[in-house]
Order: structure tokens, then C-alpha cells, then sequence
């Protein structure tokens, strides 16, 4: 019985010699399938893996330049201390923003304590107003210009992020590779977002007037070019007043020596 069975199996995948070749050539197309899938899921895990990869770093990124930013505040806040020691509210207000920011965790949990230390930091800056000394100390200055320049590296980082968070979660919602996804656990990222009335530092209200560094130039450039205009037209007003004069001299010395010939040959 087995071996009667063996002989029909073995009947059925020969046979002839052209069906033989048919029935190989459509199991090799279908290794080809089989194969095909393979190495597109393959590609599909990698490209999640990488960008899962390039967010952690982007995010590592953040964190460090949150970091640097802790701890140039406790120097702000002995600083602004040194002049306006009696303004313990919005020193403690900075203190205690600054300690939220550091214990939060996830992005939007960051970035709900960023918005909480950037509306804080407001307000101590906006002392400075009332405290001409504080204003004018150097020491303050440049606190706070390292702290401005840190905060661009910050927004910078924050929208690097943010793209590669954004590129990771479409990849993840999309078909095919949410298949790939869902199999080898994939989620989706949070964005690291700021509340847009407290992304900015707090400026001055002599800070708000000046330019920016493009601005003054493209200004300067306007004023150079109407101010040399101006002198363009006021000289060729000259040249042309002094060719009136200078013509009408030239005519006036041409009609004379011309009488004075006229009268040599009369």
C-alpha cells in the first residue's frame, strides 16, 4: 500500500518529462515569491530600526543640550540674587520650574515642563528692567547670551527630533511595514513640543528695536545707497550747472574772437 502510494506521489511530480519541467518552473517562482517577501520584510525592519535609531540619538541630543542649560540657571539665579535678593518669588518660581524640567521623563512631559522654566526665566529676566545694575553687569550679559544661544541649539535639536519622530510614526502607519511593525513591537514615538507662547527668551524692550544682523546690513546698505544717490544727483547738478557755465563761456568766447576776426578783415 505504502509503496503503491509512493509510486503516484512520485507519478504526479514527474509524469511527463514537459508537465516535470512546467511543475518545477512554478515552484521556482514561487521560492522567487517566497524569497521576495523575505527580503522586502527584511528591508522594511531595517528602515524602522534605523529610524528608531536616529530618534534615540536625536533625543540623546536634546537631552544634553537640556543639560548644559540646567546648570548654567543656578548661575543666573545667584546672579540676579546678588542685586535683587528680595525677589524671592520668581527666584523660587525659577528654582522649582527647573527641578520639574529635570525630573520629567517622556518628550510631551518635557516639553510641558520647558514651557513651565521658559515662562519662569521670563520673568526673572524681566527684572533686569527694574534693576539698572543688574542690566548693565557684564557678568549678566553674557549669562544670558550663552543662554540665548543655547536655547537655538535647543530649538534646533527640538525640530531635528520631531522630523525624525514624525518620519518613524508615518513608517509605522503605513502598509506594508505596519505589518513588520505590529510583529516586532514597534510604537510610536511623542513629540517633543513647547507651548508657543513660551518658546522664546524674554527680550527687553530696547532688545525688541534692533535689528537683526541681515537687517542692519540690508538698512545700512539702503542708506548707503540712497545717501550716494543723493550725492550722484547733487554732482550731476554740477557737472550740468558747470557745462551751462562753461558752454555758455566757450560760446561767448567764440561769438567775441569771431567779431574780432570779422573786424580784422573789414
Amino acid at each position: 500500500m505504502f509503496t503503491s502510494r509512493g509510486t503516484c506521489a512520485y507519478r504526479w511530480f514527474v509524469g511527463t518529462p514537459g508537465c516535470c519541467l512546467a511543475r518545477l518552473e512554478v515552484f521556482m517562482w514561487g521560492l522567487l515569491a517566497v524569497a521576495a517577501v523575505f527580503v522586502g520584510g527584511v528591508a522594511l525592519y531595517n528602515g524602522l530600526v534605523k529610524l528608531r535609531e536616529q530618534a534615540d540619538a536625536a533625543w540623546a541630543d536634546i537631552d544634553v543640550q537640556l543639560k548644559r542649560r540646567y546648570d548654567l540657571i543656578p548661575n543666573i539665579v545667584e546672579t540676579v540674587k546678588g542685586y535683587a535678593s528680595h525677589e524671592k518669588t520668581t527666584l523660587e518660581a525659577v528654582v522649582e520650574a527647573r527641578s520639574s524640567a529635570m525630573t520629567a521623563k517622556s518628550p510631551a512631559q518635557k516639553g510641558q515642563a520647558e514651557g513651565m522654566l521658559a515662562g519662569a526665566l521670563k520673568s526673572l529676566f524681566a527684572l533686569s528692567e527694574a534693576y539698572p545694575d543688574l542690566k548693565a553687569a557684564s557678568g549678566f550679559r553674557d549669562l544670558q547670551s550663552t543662554l540665548s544661544k543655547l536655547e537655538d541649539s535647543i530649538q534646533n535639536a527640538r525640530r531635528y527630533y520631531n522630523a525624525v519622530v514624525r518620519d518613524f510614526n508615518t513608517k509605522i502607519q503605513q502598509v506594508p511595514s505596519n505589518i513588520i511593525a505590529n510583529s516586532f513591537n514597534f510604537r510610536e514615538r511623542e513629540f517633543f513640543e513647547i507651548p508657543e507662547n513660551d518658546k522664546a527668551l524674554p527680550q527687553h524692550p530696547r532688545s525688541r528695536t534692533l535689528l537683526t544682523p541681515l537687517q542692519c546690513r540690508c538698512t545700512s546698505n539702503s542708506t548707503l545707497g540712497s545717501n550716494q544717490s543723493a550725492r550722484d544727483r547733487t554732482v550731476r547738478r554740477r557737472d550740468r550747472c558747470s557745462a551751462r557755465r562753461c558752454g555758455s563761456r566757450h560760446r561767448g568766447h567764440s561769438v567775441s574772437l569771431h567779431r574780432v576776426v570779422e573786424r580784422g578783415f573789414s
